[in-house]
């Protein structure tokens, strides 16, 4: 059960007291609607971030600006706190997130499918996206890289890769990288839809 299981998620991370650490005194999910709604409201910059310093220095600041260094560090410290859950955390949020999904929750938070596009996009081409991901934990790196990958998938079934991202190369390094990890608890799930990805997009440029 989707909802039940983000519920709980939320009233665990409320006694665990990471918020009111950080003298932040909402419930998580409240400071969750906030942090979607803030990232929402200011997307980072895409295209056109090498051409322009200002726009790149916009860009490796783009979480401290947008929701300030005491929400990004509270949200720090539930990442890596909680690593040994963060796997199936990240995959309930991709579905109960995905406004296609037919979950029927009047307290959910959906996301519109191109904002989601646009952060995939942001983590999987610009430069400050990379390196925000390469300062992080290597299994938040993957998991993030992974659904970034499943995003512009989609987004290139329904002719709304408007970036025109290539993911061949994005797929073949993520083979590469969560083959030779142990870190991933459903290690094998993600190579096999990897691999339907890639073979996929191989068919398709085959039939143009």
């Amino acid at each position: 059960n989707i909802i039940g299981s983000v519920q709980a998620f939320f009233a665990y991370l409320d006694k665990k007291g990471y918020l009111r650490n950080h003298g932040i005194e909402v419930s998580a999910q409240d400071f969750f609607r906030s942090v979607i709604e803030r990232l929402q409201a200011t997307k980072p910059v895409v295209s056109g971030e090498t051409q322009d310093a200002y726009l790149l220095i916009k860009n490796i600041s783009f979480f401290f600006r947008t929701l300030g260094k005491n929400d990004v560090l509270a949200i720090r410290d539930i990442l890596k706190g909680e690593s040994d859950i963060l796997e199936q955390a990240i995959a309930l949020f991709y579905q109960w997130l995905d406004p296609e999904q037919s979950v029927h929750d009047p307290t959910r938070i959906t996301v519109p499918f191109e904002t989601m596009y646009e952060y995939a996009a942001f983590f999987l081409q610009t430069i400050a996206g990379k390196s925000y991901l390469f300062r992080r934990d290597m299994r938040l790196r993957l998991l993030v890289q992974y659904y970034s990958v499943c995003i512009i998938d989609r987004a290139e079934d329904k002719m709304l890769n408007t970036y025109g991202i290539d993911l061949m190369p994005q797929v073949e390094s993520l083979l590469q990288e969560i083959s030779a990890s142990r870190l991933l608890q459903n290690r094998r799930t993600y190579l096999n839809t990897l691999a339907h990805i890639k073979n996929k997009r191989a068919r398709i440029r085959l039939e143009q």
